[in-house]
């Protein structure tokens, strides 16, 4: 026990180094604490089980601040907020919601710096099934708050053989490995699976790395200013000929190109296809600039079709995004709408049609577009098909 400076009611902690015992191995059953070996009152304040080695060897730190969310004692959700789910609730010492849409996520505002953390480690309750799912962390700056699959760490669920459901089974997320942990977090988001049905988060703590050697700080980032204004609408019939002013583009993760209608072999559609391994986002990107406080008809079609591996995919989403930014804040960012979690190869054609109003305060800038976004599926990104794009204000 470490009792040095202690008094009477302080806690004192002891720690067991478990690899010092050469029988310490295969699957553990059960554990017991002897605090001593004579009669005499005890108070136990709490039982942690650590790993001894993280990121490359680094041994784990443990803080105590307010970026430590512990539900088992907490009278409500502290400060957490559901996406694409019901009402995060506190249910039974957990955080608990119940997804809409197949890609379920908490967030939460924080203020820090990614260098004041190098890993986070997240406590849910076992449903089966959660050793083949991957759950991400994800998080936004404040010098770039824009959701993207950059910023994001994904990670996979320990669990032990002979683990029951409700169990809680722990995913370490190694914040260093992620090139954009970097400058002051603003948001931190958890998405705890790729599927449907309920999801209980008992804990979310951040630890410190032994030894780790601090990032510079960034510059902040520039925002690019438009330089001449682009089309505040766009209808796209004809793929191999676009209106004027308009772009069509992807990002890294994938690539734009046309193809022979499956219904029409006379006719061309975009085909956005997967050209980096693993599970990656794939984009179509229509470049263009938006009216202030105008709301905007938007409709497409959408063609899924395989992964980048060639496997069919079911119940994923393909969804849409206006991307912009504002007066009090320019850095563009995702303002996303027809995310439903029901697109499936070998659906064919689906017709997509939404309103989305953009606010008054908004402010172009270059880099402003509609996007249609489909998550990865079955280890890989999904490619598909898009025909008759139209973003239109409405008179």
């Amino acid at each position: 026990y470490n009792i040095e400076g202690k008094k009477d009611g302080d806690t004192v902690e002891v720690v067991f180094d478990m690899a010092s015992n050469t029988l310490y191995s295969g699957t553990i059953t059960g554990i017991r604490f002897d605090p001593f070996g004579t009669q005499a009152d005890v108070d136990i304040d709490y039982v942690y089980c650590t790993k001894a080695d993280a990121a490359e060897g680094s041994k784990l730190l443990e803080v105590n601040d307010e970026n430590q969310w512990n539900f088992a004692d907490a009278s409500d959700v502290l400060g957490w907020k559901s996406q694409n789910a019901s009402e995060l609730v506190l249910e039974n010492g957990a955080a608990v919601a119940t997804d809409t849409n197949g890609d379920p996520a908490i967030t939460h505002a924080v203020s820090f710096n990614a260098n004041d953390y190098q890993v986070c480690v997240i406590g849910v309750r076992y449903r089966k099934g959660y050793e083949n799912q991957n759950p991400q962390f994800f998080f936004v700056t404040k010098s770039s708050p824009n959701w993207e699959a950059a910023k994001g760490v994904t990670g996979k669920y320990e669990v032990p053989a002979f683990t029951n459901e409700g169990e809680i089974v722990e995913v370490s997320f190694n914040l260093t490995t992620c090139s954009k942990w970097t400058g002051d977090v603003a948001t931190i988001r958890f998405d705890p699976f790729g599927a449907g049905g309920k999801f209980e988060v008992a804990y979310v703590r951040f630890y410190k790395l032994e030894g780790y050697v601090p990032k510079e700080r960034p510059k902040p980032e520039e925002i690019k200013q438009v330089t001449a204004p682009k089309p505040t609408s766009a209808v796209i019939t004809d793929v191999e000929k676009l209106p004027e002013g308009i772009e069509v583009t992807s990002k890294s993760t994938g690539k734009i190109a046309t193809t022979e209608d499956p219904d029409n072999a006379s006719a061309k559609v975009f085909k956005v296809e997967c050209v980096e391994k693993g599970e990656q986002y794939t984009y179509l990107n229509v470049k263009m600039q938006f009216v202030a406080g105008a709301s905007y008809k938007v409709s497409y079609k959408l063609y899924p079709l395989k992964n980048m591996l060639g496997k069919e995919f079911s119940n994923t989403i393909i969804g849409g995004n206006f991307r912009y930014g504002t007066t009090e804040n320019p850095s563009i960012s995702d303002h996303t709408f027809a995310n439903k979690s029901d697109r499936s190869s070998g659906d064919g054609w689906i017709s997509v049609e939404e309103t989305v109003k953009v606010p008054e305060n908004y402010t172009a800038n270059a880099d402003d577009c509609f996007e249609i976004w489909g998550k990865f599926s079955e280890g890989a990104g999904v490619e598909y098909l898009v025909k008759d794009i139209s973003i239109t204000p409405i008179q």
